[in-house]
């Protein structure tokens, strides 16, 4: 950033300006540079000597969003904490908005609620809703755009798994910090809907399930455990199935059986409806163990195994949930055995914060009065398209014979051998998506 000369003794408080440029050269005769960061650095410097915000915050009667009021004048130069370490390309715009999207409060919910409550591909997702069928949720922040659909093309599906994990983990990491640094407390936790209602063949009503009904899922229940009990690398934990099963003598939660079917009716009284459950710490581990067994079982069916692998042989979390195959068969293993097999019909991790620092820590990441919280949602998504652009050779997908079609460049003769692996910059849905994205954020 170019160093200014400051000059306060031509402004004065309560003076108000058209906008920033206007407000800067006002100070110091010059334009200020262009570019997000540049603008970060140059309020940050003049919050040592001036306080101002949008005219409008003062005076609601002025309709611009772009103008400028100054608030104080400093007699000498305010003491600004550097923060080095704290702050980078996406940290910059994440914890404010972080702090600013829970209201300095708390916030709990799934990962891609926050994701969208902070305003990250907003253009993008609105687009998306727009055009999304079936979507008449009055709650636009529950609407998904990194979700995979079923007919999706391999370069596509690899392309938002792996921009969404970028969003996440990003998230993740500026939680943690911020928690390090004591300004916030944060973790994950698991939800889940017990499977108690039967859909009726023509009908909206909707039965709980009869007796014979669960006796016929503890049968295959039990010859299922005896079938594994078989395979001494099988990790599934007999525990684990009675801990999340709502039948079970042995479910431990605040909520009963009883309980649940009453809650089924809070919505409508003459319809029943799935209730989600909060899990407790026991439940928790046992979250954990059956999650790590289905991995454990996709990888048996993925590999025609007639065993199942040792734990030490199946790949990392992450690189487990990166493999399409891999998580195909998962989503398929889930679907059709939960609702036997523990008496539940899905199972869903979220996050919640709570901000618990003072203000002196707070305005370490925030100033109230200049924070321009549409241009940080911007600089976000552009960073997070910019590390997209320059990794688009790196990201690798696996086509499948009946999507060659989706392939840059001629296609000649049929594939006879193992299908290879190719970067999504040879996928021309991957590529149409990084295109959308452009245009909504060009960089």
């Amino acid at each position: 950033m170019s160093k200014y000369k400051y000059n306060f003794q031509n402004v004065k408080k309560g003076q108000q300006f058209k906008d920033f440029t206007a407000f800067f050269e006002a100070i110091t005769g010059q334009k200020p540079q262009t570019g997000a960061k540049n603008r970060a650095a140059i309020e940050r410097e003049l919050s040592k000597y001036i306080s101002y915000c949008k005219a409008s915050e003062i005076k609601p009667e002025i309709s611009s969003k772009r103008a400028i009021i100054i608030k104080e004048i400093y007699d000498s130069p305010r003491k600004i904490d550097e923060n080095r370490g704290r702050h980078g390309k996406y940290a910059n715009y994440l914890k404010p908005l972080l702090l600013l999207s829970c209201g300095y409060s708390s916030y709990e919910g799934k990962m891609y609620r926050l994701a969208n409550s902070l305003g990250i591909f907003s253009q993008y997702t609105f687009d998306q809703l727009k055009n999304a069928e079936n979507w008449n949720r009055r709650d636009k922040m529950e609407f998904n755009p990194w979700s995979i659909k079923g007919d999706m093309r391999p370069g596509k599906e690899q392309y938002l798994r792996s921009l969404w994990n970028l969003i996440r983990t990003t998230i993740e990491r500026n939680l943690i910090s911020m928690q390090k640094e004591g300004i916030l407390e944060w973790t994950y936790y698991h939800k889940f809907t017990p499977d108690i209602l039967i859909d009726i063949d023509g009908r909206k009503e909707r039965r709980f399930k009869s007796k014979t009904e669960l006796k016929q899922d503890n049968q295959r229940r039990q010859r299922f455990l005896e079938e594994i009990e078989k395979d001494k690398n099988a990790i599934l934990l007999p525990e684990t199935l009675e801990c999340l099963n709502i039948y079970s003598k042995k479910w431990d939660s605040y909520i009963d059986q009883n309980t649940l079917k009453q809650e089924a009716y809070r919505n409508n009284m003459y319809i029943p409806s799935e209730y989600a459950v909060l899990a407790t710490p026991e439940q928790e581990c046992a979250i954990a163990n059956l999650e790590q067994f289905m991995r454990q079982y996709a990888y048996k069916e993925y590999y025609k195994q007639e065993k199942f692998p040792p734990v030490e042989d199946i790949t990392n979390e992450f690189e487990f949930f990166q493999n399409s195959h891999l998580l195909r068969i998962y989503i398929q293993l889930i679907e059709t055995m939960y609702p036997w097999l523990i008496e539940c019909k899905a199972i869903w991790k979220e996050v919640k914060y709570q901000v618990v620092g003072d203000a002196s820590q707070i305005e370490r990441y925030i100033n109230v009065s200049s924070f321009d919280s549409e241009l940080a949602k911007e600089s976000l998504s552009k960073e997070f398209l910019r590390y997209m652009d320059t990794h688009l050779e790196q990201i690798m997908f696996l086509p499948t014979k009946t999507t060659l079609s989706d392939l840059k460049g001629k296609q000649f003769g049929k594939r006879t051998g193992p299908m290879m692996e190719r970067p999504v910059s040879s996928s021309k849905s991957a590529c149409a998506l990084h295109e959308k994205l452009k245009q909504f954020y060009p960089i």
